[in-house]
């Protein structure tokens, strides 16, 4: 005779079935893609979807103004910026913007003028010839 093992617990149940949807989801992705467009092109509601943006519009605009977001937006506009003009090369621009900044900061104009050899305009004239 032969012995039957214990039906799973919930607690495995439940997690051999997250483990099978994440991986149905994986495996079908375009399928799963290509059907929720299909079902959107074909019930949408362009008035109903307008009403609901104008109604949480403020709650949007409350979560922009929040000083935690700003400064999140502007260093990841500075990041984006950087990487759609240089690319690869992205974060060394902005490590060398970065110094030249602080050089700005620590240095009078009567240095920066001295260190480049500019300082009267006979001086000028002749370091653009």
């Amino acid at each position: 005779m032969r012995k039957l093992a214990n039906p799973p617990s919930d607690a495995e149940r439940k997690e051999a079935k997250r483990i099978y949807d994440a991986k149905r989801r994986k495996d079908k992705a375009a399928e799963i893609k290509a059907a929720k467009a299909a079902w959107y092109a074909a019930n949408h509601d362009r008035e109903k979807e307008r009403e609901y943006r104008r109604k949480n519009m403020h709650k949007h605009v409350e979560y922009c103004q929040r000083p935690e977001y700003k400064e999140w937006k502007k260093e990841y506009d500075k990041q984006y910026r950087a990487r759609k003009k240089f690319g690869d090369f992205a974060d060394a621009a902005l490590l060398l913007r970065d110094i030249e900044n602080e050089i700005t900061k620590q240095a009078t104009r009567y240095e920066i003028y001295l260190t480049n050899g500019t300082i009267n305009k006979a001086q000028i004239r002749r370091r653009q010839l």
